[in-house]
């Protein structure tokens, strides 16, 4: 059964339905900024209805709301700000949102102090324990309240994944984190390509993957330790033999050798020019590069718009989540 605010999130979304395909970033993207934004009005109503009303719930509800707030610092301002991404279409999706919420406020009431706290109550819960619908809200509030600090939505909202069980993994188990606005995709096409992760914002997509090769070059093995890549990397095919060759490279970034726990690794960024679909992207590419086991791991974060600018802006915006993201990367015996 839906909870009063994700009801609310249902009947504002009922009107604009089947128009939103037409405008913008998408009809599922302004879906989900919608829904985000009945759930964080109407609970913020609610709230503030059982502290007046029921004085000795008051402190339960600050406890909580500084928790929320936490998690998703100033979720409503930053919800009602992304409607402009939209343009004129977010701009009256913003104010038909709002003129329901004007109707339908007034009746949030609690006509006894138990069902305000059953109410209170399945706030924290949800928080804690997400259904699927309020996992993608919370999805949702996480990465427009950190649009401007993707690392920071790293440091308070972060999800942890594993190799484990994935066939493609070749018996490894490896851990890496991302920010919670981040989708895992199901499944991935490509033979060695074990996971990958997506997000977009307003002007480019993001896409960072782990992959796993069980049969690697012997004379690779064979060489693979620190000193040995600390001379690699100053080679000048460095990026022609080991960089993705997913196109060609217009700007080398730095290249160094380290160590990953016990694993000697490369670590590499550079911008590349490649043509998808028809369209010319350009990509910016930082790569891990690794052996376990005597099985190469790469894990690759890529930004790509079809500006080379606009991709160089974001790789800067991006670095530091990046590292976060490199350095969350965990072998597990």
């Amino acid at each position: 059964m839906k909870t009063a605010a994700l009801l609310l999130a249902s009947l504002i979304f009922t009107s604009i339905s089947g128009a939103a395909s037409a405008h913008g970033l998408g009809e599922a993207d302004i879906r989900n900024l919608t829904e985000a934004y009945g759930y964080v009005e109407y609970q913020k109503t609610a709230l503030t209805e059982i502290a007046h009303s029921y004085p000795a719930l008051a402190p339960e509800v600050l406890r909580f709301q500084r928790r929320f707030r936490d998690r998703f610092p100033g979720a409503e301002a930053a919800v009602r700000e992304h409607f402009a991404c939209f343009g004129d279409f977010g701009v009256k999706v913003l104010a038909k949102s709002n003129e329901r919420i004007g109707k339908l406020m007034p009746d949030v009431k609690f006509r006894t102090e138990d069902l305000a706290e059953k109410q209170l109550d399945l706030f924290i819960a949800t928080l804690d324990q997400p259904t699927e619908q309020t996992d993608r809200i919370f999805r949702t509030l996480s990465d427009v309240s950190f649009t401007h600090n993707p690392a920071e939505e790293f440091a308070r909202n972060k999800e942890t994944y594993s190799t484990k069980g994935n066939p493609k993994a070749q018996g490894l188990n490896i851990e890496i984190s991302f920010p919670l606005s981040w989708v895992q995709k199901p499944k991935t096409v490509r033979p060695h390509v074990v996971s990958q992760w997506m997000k977009a914002d307003e002007k480019t997509v993001l896409i960072s993957a782990i992959g796993a090769d069980a049969n690697p070059d012997p004379a690779l093995k064979e060489n693979w330790t620190l000193p040995v890549l600390k001379e690699v990397v100053k080679s000048p095919d460095f990026w022609i033999t080991f960089f993705p060759a997913v196109g060609e490279i217009v700007k080398t970034g730095n290249a160094r050798a380290t160590m990953l726990d016990s694993y000697p690794a490369l670590l590499a960024d550079a911008t590349v020019k490649a043509e998808r679909l028809g369209k010319v992207l350009y990509l910016h590419i930082d790569y891990l590069l690794f052996l376990v086991d005597n099985k190469v791991v790469n894990v690759q974060f890529t930004i790509g718009s079809e500006d080379l600018k606009t991709t160089e802006e974001a790789a800067r915006k991006y670095r530091g989540l990046a590292s976060l993201v490199f350095n969350s990367v965990y072998v597990r015996k």
